[in-house]
């Protein structure tokens, strides 16, 4: 005969969190590590640090400590707070929050977590079960947890998060130096500088790795944009003669954008020559407006 698997309120196995989960936890933290594979081999319960209280804290086989907060209720903000909190005060590697449900937001918030700290979180489900008349039995469910591909997202977000602050740094020496440009620093690779006559057609200053250039941007309609373009063109030897040197006149008919550029063979890879660079383009974009703007009255 087959029995049927039958969920069991909480509270009715442990009627209070602290009295009865907790302790109950303390004496069967395996049950805990069977689904989560830490390898704990001590625990402590109600620690203290300060102010502060843990409900478990552990120690693994190879020394490091996890820090394990029970609740019997769906996830709530104080408990992540608090989940945080005793990890810091413990200097904890790992910290695990024991919950009856567990919130969309909350799941969100520890892969969160786990992309962009050093740490470890794991946020898992505790249900009690029964077959037939069997003693009341806890079932662990990893909800999240760290993962290889969580740290490699994290690390990208900091690395898209370290090449913005980057930008902003490069293109506020610009804007020093550049009486047309905006007010406020960019944190992408290029940044528009005025004046502008024609809608749809904007100066730009572009910064790669290794090189970086002077553009008049044609980012209007398409038909627009290729009516502009071959007006410049066919005006291109008295531009480039007001300008001093032949431009880059970048025309593709399956794309919408079209532009006119003026290169410089350095980027923003080597910080050393930031000062120079920025110098090296205010100076380049002076000449290339000037060349250009006549043209486009």
């Amino acid at each position: 005969m087959i029995g049927r698997l039958q969920r069991l309120p909480l509270r009715t196995v442990w009627p209070h969190e602290a009295h009865d989960f907790t302790v109950w936890m303390e004496d069967n933290i395996d049950a805990l590590d069977d689904e989560l594979g830490l390898g704990i081999a001590a625990v402590q319960r109600e620690q203290s640090s300060g102010v502060f209280s843990v409900d478990l804290l552990c120690e693994t086989e190879g020394g490091g400590r996890v820090v394990v907060e029970n609740q019997l209720e769906p996830s709530d903000h104080r408990h992540l707070g608090q989940i945080v909190t005793y990890l810091a005060a413990f200097d904890a590697e790992a910290a695990v929050w024991v919950v009856a449900n567990a919130r969309p937001e909350h799941v969100q918030a520890v892969a969160w977590l786990n992309e962009s700290t050093a740490a470890s979180f794991y946020l898992v489900k505790v249900e009690a079960v029964r077959i037939g008349d069997s003693a009341p039995a806890p079932v662990f469910t990893l909800v999240v947890g760290p993962s290889e591909g969580a740290r490699q997202i994290g690390e990208r977000k900091q690395e898209l998060d370290e090449r913005q602050r980057m930008f902003k740094r490069f293109w506020a020496g610009v804007i020093e130096r550049d009486p047309e440009a905006p007010a406020g620093a960019p944190h992408f690779y290029w940044m528009r500088t005025g004046p502008h006559h024609v809608p749809g057609a904007v100066f730009t200053h572009v910064v790669l790795k290794a090189a970086s250039r002077a553009e008049l941007y044609l980012n209007a309609t398409p038909e627009a944009n290729a009516e502009l373009y071959h007006r410049l063109h066919s005006q291109s030897a008295a531009i480039e003669a007001a300008f001093g040197e032949p431009l880059d006149w970048d025309f593709d008919e399956s794309r919408r954008a079209q532009r006119v550029a003026s290169h410089l063979p350095i980027g923003w890879g080597d910080e050393e020559r930031w000062p120079e660079l920025q110098e090296r383009l205010v100076a380049l974009m002076a000449r290339f407006r000037g060349a250009l703007l006549p043209f486009l009255s």
